[in-house]
């Protein structure tokens, strides 16, 4: 059986960007690039690669690879995949041995188009790290650069880290770290794999709201994430229920969630939504880390939203406040949840 979310890599909709999942035996792999899993004595270990490729490189880009977890594949090897694959990339990846027990987790890259006659080198594979896939994957494949312009550029274990192996800030981290584990619901099967790895380090920094949610539990989620402010009021929630008594569970649950907002933003911490749809996916953020998430989302056709009461262009005088250096923007209060991408004129007052 075959699940697969179709994309294209100059547009992404939002409900099929990034990476995605692929179920069918290796005889019959996708006609475009493919991260193959080949060794399958750890699970986590593919979570926490699954969840580092869907994590957003330094310049927001992200690799258009297919994931492809089947135990047909297990011990598949370049030639193999090679012989295998149906045309449509000139490279593609596998994620054996090495890449699941190495802690830098290291990619193979093989070289898989067919032979050519105008061939120079014999595109000896190197590996990757995560990291540095998107620019292997769209660089190669999109003829941008040749195959030395990364495998002579390797380390002395083998590896391309890139031009320049610059530490990034945990600012940078965080905010693409959040926007994968939002690319994870994304894909069947995707935010399983990376959940497991998460159990073992702890970063989960992102809930998923069921609109007809029991509160108690909403709160729960929220308060164990590890941006959640410790600080966050709850002495309103029975003012809040009186004034909802009559709401049905959802206008409730999104009312719930704008007043949760409202006070974490009080408190200097915005309450971001991330692309959510029939269901909220919610994360604690910073005003700077919010406005680096609306951006990375709107590249990416997404939007982030501030969930709080407050104008349509409530998330911009946010971003305002962030680059202010987080002094507070005053504004009229009217519950709604806010886009980040929107820019039109404030809904009538209710």
């Amino acid at each position: 059986m075959r699940v697969e979310i179709d994309w294209a890599r100059q547009e992404l909709a939002p409900e099929c960007v990034g990476p995605s999942l692929y179920g069918s035996p290796m005889a019959d792999l996708p006609n475009k690039s493919v991260l193959v899993r080949t060794w399958f004595g750890d699970d986590r270990a593919w979570g926490s690669l699954v969840r580092e490729v869907l994590t957003p490189g330094k310049e927001g880009s992200l690799a258009y690879t297919t994931l492809v977890n089947d135990p047909e594949c297990e011990g598949l090897s370049p030639e193999a995949l090679k012989a295998k694959h149906l045309g449509g990339a000139i490279v593609s990846f596998l994620a054996d041995e090495i890449t699941l027990t190495d802690p830098e987790h290291p990619i193979l890259a093989v070289w898989v188009l067919p032979p050519q006659d105008y061939d120079r080198g014999d595109h000896k594979p190197f590996r990757v790290v995560p990291a540095e896939l998107s620019s292997v994957d769209t660089n190669i494949n999109d003829a941008n650069l040749d195959w030395e312009d990364f495998a002579n550029r390797v380390d002395t274990n083998g590896i391309y880290r890139g031009y320049a192996d610059v530490r990034e800030s945990d600012f940078e981290f965080s905010v693409r770290s959040i926007m994968a584990q939002r690319l994870a619901h994304l894909i069947p099967g995707a935010a399983e794999w990376v959940s497991r790895a998460e159990s073992l380090d702890g970063i989960a920094g992102m809930a998923v709201i069921s609109p007809d949610q029991d509160p108690q539990s909403v709160r729960e989620q929220l308060a164990s994430l590890n941006s959640y402010p410790t600080a966050l009021p709850w002495d309103w929630v029975g003012a809040l229920d009186a004034d909802h008594a009559d709401d049905q569970r959802v206008g409730y649950i999104k009312a719930f969630l704008e007043e949760i907002g409202e006070h974490a933003l009080a408190l200097g911490t915005v309450l971001a939504s991330l692309a959510s749809g029939e269901d909220y996916y919610l994360a604690f953020v910073t005003p700077p880390q919010f406005e680096e998430l609306s951006r990375l989302f709107t590249a990416h056709g997404m939007s982030a939203e501030s969930v709080r009461r407050g104008y349509p262009e409530q998330s911009a005088l946010i971003s305002a406040w962030a680059r202010g250096g987080g002094r507070r923007v005053r504004t009229e209060p009217e519950a709604v949840i806010t886009a980040a991408k929107r820019a039109e004129a404030p809904e009538e007052t209710r």
